[in-house]
């Protein structure tokens, strides 16, 4: 998800791989929570979490109960 969200091309390609073959992706909610945590610690914490919100839209999320 850190390669995703940085931009590097092999986790786009894997993802735009994944997508095109209607194979469904997903995270935890402690690793959210992480990449919220992170969040509290970047110099930009609006653009990194609306980027965040972007990918979780359409990934599926698998709870922790």
């Amino acid at each position: 998800m850190i390669d995703l969200l940085r931009g590097k091309k092999s986790a786009v390609s894997k993802i735009k791989e994944l997508e095109a073959n209607s194979i469904a992706t997903g995270i935890t909610t402690p690793s959210i929570f992480e990449l919220f945590v992170g969040i509290s610690v970047t110099r930009r914490p609006v653009a990194e979490k609306n980027k965040i919100m972007d990918i979780l839209k359409s990934w599926g999320i698998f709870a922790l109960d």
